[in-house]
C-alpha cells in the first residue's frame, strides 16, 4: 500500500525555511527569487508558500497553490488561500500576490452537478438559489401558497447604477454598470426579502423574484381568461341581438 501523508505539524522562522522544508520533501528546489517574505518551490508537480512576518503564533497570511503542466515551463497559480478567503485561478496584484475578496472567489465558469440534469447552489438554509434543486412535496411542511403579488412585483422599479466602489474599498465593487433593485425601495413593499448586515447596510433576496413573478403572472392570467369569458358573454349577447334585429327587420317586411 503506498503511504499517504496525512498531515504536517511544524514551525518555521520564515517563507523561505517553509519552501526549503517543502522542497527537501518533494527533491525540488527553492525558487531563486525566493524571500523570507515570499517564498516559491519549483516542483515537479506543484508548490505552496505562505507570506507574513513569521512568529510563533502567526504563521503565514497567504498560501497558493501552483501546478507546472505537462509541457509548460512555468508554474500557473490554480489556488490561493488568504485571509479565510479562497480563491480559484486568482490574478494577482502588483507585487504578486493573490486577489481574493470574498470568501470563494473563483476566476472563470463553475460547474456543479453530477450529470447533465442536476447541481444545485443553496444558501445557508439548505434553500436553492439556482439550479436544479431538491424540492420534493415529501421533503415539506406546512405548505401554503402564495399571497397576491401582482400589486406588489408591479409596484418594484428596476434601476441602472453603478456602485460607489471608490467610496467603498472593503467591499470590493466593480467600476462597470449594474442592473437591480434598490434595498430600500424593496424593503417598502416586500421586506421579507430584504436582509440587514452588520454594519447596517442592506440587501435583497433576488434568488425569489422569479418565484414572485410566476405568482404575478397566474393573476395576470386569471383576470386576463375572466376578461376573455367576459367578452366572449357580450360576443353572444351581440350576436343573439342582431340575430333578433335580423327577425323583426324580416317579419316586418311580410
Amino acid at each position: 500500500m503506498p503511504s499517504v501523508i496525512k498531515s504536517v505539524s511544524f514551525d518555521a522562522a520564515d517563507a523561505l525555511t517553509l519552501a526549503q522544508f517543502w522542497a527537501a520533501v518533494y527533491g525540488s528546489d527553492v525558487d531563486e527569487d525566493s524571500t523570507p517574505d515570499k517564498a516559491f518551490v519549483e516542483a515537479a508537480g506543484w508548490g505552496a508558500f505562505a507570506a507574513e512576518d513569521w512568529t510563533d503564533t502567526a504563521q503565514g497570511t497567504v498560501m497558493v497553490f501552483y501546478s507546472t503542466p505537462v509541457g509548460v515551463s512555468n508554474s500557473q497559480l490554480h489556488m490561493a488561500i488568504t485571509n479565510g478567503n479562497v480563491g480559484i485561478n486568482p490574478q494577482v496584484d502588483v507585487n504578486g500576490f493573490p486577489i481574493v475578496n470574498d470568501k470563494l472567489q473563483v476566476y472563470g465558469d463553475i460547474r456543479v452537478g453530477t450529470t447533465g440534469t442536476n447541481g444545485c447552489i443553496k444558501n445557508f438554509a439548505g434553500t436553492g438559489i439556482i439550479g436544479t434543486c431538491s424540492s420534493d412535496r415529501r421533503l415539506k411542511k406546512n405548505v401554503t401558497p402564495f399571497a397576491a403579488m401582482l400589486d406588489k412585483v408591479t409596484a418594484l422599479q428596476p434601476v441602472h447604477y453603478f456602485w460607489r466602489s471608490d467610496e467603498f474599498p472593503a467591499r470590493h465593487f466593480g467600476n462597470s454598470q449594474n442592473y437591480g433593485l434598490i434595498a430600500q425601495d424593496v424593503e417598502q413593499v416586500l421586506p421579507e426579502l430584504v436582509a440587514t448586515d452588520s454594519d447596517g447596510y442592506k440587501a435583497v433576496d433576488y434568488s425569489e423574484l422569479p418565484l414572485l413573478t410566476i405568482q404575478a403572472v397566474k393573476e395576470l392570467k386569471a383576470e386576463n381568461d375572466a376578461r376573455k369569458a367576459e367578452n366572449d358573454a357580450l360576443k353572444q349577447r351581440v350576436a343573439e341581438l342582431e340575430r333578433l334585429i335580423t327577425d323583426l327587420i324580416a317579419n316586418g317586411r311580410r
